[in-house]
């Protein structure tokens, strides 16, 4: 299997997480405790580029505090 390059979204994900000085998954705790279905394996997936869908997109943005990348 191919492996899917690191995008923005991945990049940003990753550079928030460890700007907050959160493993995996930490974030991953975070975000079920918000309601949204996150494990350890999911967080290392997004940052290794596949795209989360939007639920988790907003529940990221709401937990770090800034915008993710649009494109």
């Amino acid at each position: 299997m191919a492996r899917q390059g690191r995008t923005p979204l991945a990049a940003w994900i990753k550079r928030e997480r460890v700007r907050l000085g959160w493993k995996s998954e930490e974030l991953a705790r975070h975000l079920r405790e918000a309601g949204n279905q996150a494990e350890d394996a999911t967080v290392r997936a997004w940052e290794a580029g596949r795209k989360p869908g939007d639920k988790p997109i907003a529940g990221l943005e709401r937990h770090v505090g800034s915008n993710a990348p649009t494109n």
